[in-house]
């Protein structure tokens, strides 16, 4: 972030598996600096989140509250298509991009699981 106040974008760091759906989030702020300590801070000004639940082709078993879980993928000759509905205020656009994005996030993860299943095999 620069050292300014001006709306800017808030980059997260890595994404994240979000237990049974996909999420985004959109952060925009900036940083602003206090009088009394002259040190910056960051100022988030809008939040948005849009996210869906994974497939009908996952599931997740969770162990216990520790966060320990187990993704599965249950063949049945399924086809990454789940319907994605854009929220209120979104538009047709970004629930295109969404619907395109989630199922690429599945396809990775079918494949990863399946890469395993035969090197483990």
């Amino acid at each position: 972030m620069a050292q300014e106040n001006r709306l800017q974008k808030f980059k997260l760091t890595e994404p994240a598996l979000c237990i049974g759906g996909i999420l985004q989030i959109e952060l925009l702020g900036g940083v602003q600096k206090q009088e009394m300590d002259g040190l910056f801070y960051i100022c988030a000004s809008h939040v948005q989140v849009v996210g869906r639940p994974l497939s009908e082709a996952f599931d997740v078993e969770i162990y216990d509250p520790s966060g320990k879980f187990t993704l599965k993928y249950l063949h049945r000759g399924y086809q990454c298509q789940s319907p994605v509905v854009a929220p209120e205020g979104l538009g047709a656009d970004t629930a295109s991009w969404m619907h395109s994005g989630a199922r690429s996030i599945e396809q990775m993860i079918i494949e990863r699981l399946l890469g395993a299943a035969t090197e483990n095999d």
